[in-house]
């Protein structure tokens, strides 16, 4: 479900912090564990909520409503939750199969805006890979850039990371448009997630968050560096 809003009530004492949005695939139930991302925060489920609804204990894709968590974790628009053990892909870098309309062609160098799901970040082309003649079967255009109306296979590189899922996974978290300046210029689909610098440092976050990890440094160092058993 990517995040839409967090609402605040505080009438009457109602201290709920209610975390709003669509629910694009799955089911989600009172006590399930689920995690948020890009940010890596997980917590449980503590109740589903709705306006002049019956109350529920849990609810299926579909529908747009929305939750309060067990604890008190800073969640913005833009993240997605999932259950823990279906977190989506996050990265920096995504490739993707461009169709582009707008009136300038979409460059390298340039800095463009992503709207995918309900996160909007900025975007640029890392790296070219083939521009498609839509006219010919596997023909290729000898191109440095994305002419309107062309088709193109890219590695698109964001500013900020940004979770998704590929295309074939899951549609609504699995697209995205390009805006360029108030244009939408431009729309594709996800089909892989690409390696960046930050790959190993996520993994090491993911992997201390979720287990126990021994660190690298001994008793003995820390009480030796530190002047105290």
């Amino acid at each position: 479900m990517p995040v839409q809003a967090v609402y605040t009530f505080t009438n009457a004492g109602d201290d709920r912090r209610i975390i709003a949005g669509r629910i694009e695939a799955g089911r989600v139930k009172v006590g399930d564990k689920v995690i948020f991302s890009p940010s890596n925060k997980s917590t449980t489920v503590k109740s589903i909520e709705g306006f002049n609804t019956a109350p529920r204990t849990e609810i299926d894709a579909g529908w747009s409503t929305g939750f309060t968590l067990s604890e008190e974790i800073y969640v913005t628009r833009g993240e997605l939750m999932s259950h823990a053990e279906r977190a989506p892909q996050v990265s920096t870098r995504l490739r993707a199969n461009v169709i582009w309309l707008g009136r300038r062609p979409f460059v390298q160098g340039r800095d463009y805006k992503l709207k995918l799901h309900t996160v909007a970040t900025s975007v640029r082309i890392h790296k070219l890979l083939k521009v498609i003649d839509a006219s010919e079967i596997d023909g290729q255009l000898g191109k440095d850039h994305v002419g309107r109306q062309d088709v193109a296979d890219v590695v698109l590189e964001t500013r900020n990371p940004v979770a998704f899922d590929l295309i074939g996974d899951s549609e609504a978290t699995g697209r995205f448009v390009i805006v360029d300046g108030y244009d939408v210029a431009g729309g594709g689909i996800i089909t892989a997630a690409e390696s960046d610098e930050q790959d190993d440092l996520r993994a090491e976050a993911r992997r201390r968050d979720f287990n126990w990890v021994k660190g690298a440094v001994s008793a003995a160092e820390r009480a030796e560096q530190q002047g105290h058993r």
